[in-house]
């Protein structure tokens, strides 16, 4: 249906937004480009690492990204959405109803070197509070939790609590937030995270 030249990047992990409107590509020499969905338009480049990007995620709501790349670093971009008023003028700007236009840009919270082996899973999840929440999971047996709320450009990529240790031999390969279950008074209101790891059979 479309195409787009990526000249001599290399790349290396993809994925959609769950909206369908951004495709972000990560290459091996660390670039991280966000392109439209429907046309593969390059909308915004970015660089943090020189380390191929391994893993990419969105949160649910579109407006968190995350990336994480081969020196062990976990990095997240946050959205932010300003309203330009095309007609000059406080009274303008005051108007909710004036023509206007959405500006949006990825800003850069920083990176945080979470694991010491090779990072295996990414991942968003949706809190019972309905606050987005970010984990990744590693070589090194660990599971790693990042606290959004206080993340930001002063303070950096911030993270929930200490890494912990979820397995003992086994090597996790993999990981998703399970989704809550019921409804109302029966609603499951444990957050949980379902890991695979490298013995065969066998999740946690």
């Amino acid at each position: 249906m479309c195409s787009s030249d990526l000249d001599k990047l290399l790349g290396q992990s993809l994925a959609f937004s769950p909206n369908g409107k951004l495709l972000a590509v990560g290459f091996t020499n660390g670039t991280l480009k966000l392109m439209a969905g429907m046309t593969l338009e390059e909308l915004a480049s970015f660089r943090s690492s020189r380390d191929a990007v391994t893993h990419l995620a969105f949160s649910s709501d579109s407006a968190f990204l995350a990336t994480a790349d081969a020196d062990h670093h976990v990095a997240v971009w946050k959205l932010s959405l300003e309203r330009i008023v095309e007609e000059e003028g406080p009274e303008a700007e005051a108007d909710p109803m004036a023509e206007a236009t959405i500006k949006a840009t990825w800003i850069y919270l920083g990176r945080h070197r979470s694991h010491w082996r090779p990072i295996t899973a990414l991942e968003f999840g949706l809190r019972d509070d309905g606050r987005q929440t970010l984990v990744s999971v590693g070589e090194d047996r660990c599971l790693v939790e990042y606290d959004l709320d206080a993340s930001s450009v002063g303070s950096g990529v911030v993270l929930k609590e200490p890494p912990k240790r979820i397995e003992v031999s086994a090597v996790p390969t993999a990981a998703t937030w399970h989704p809550l279950l019921g409804t109302g008074a029966n609603r499951d209101f444990e957050d949980r995270v379902v890991t695979a790891n490298s013995e065969i059979g066998r999740a946690s």
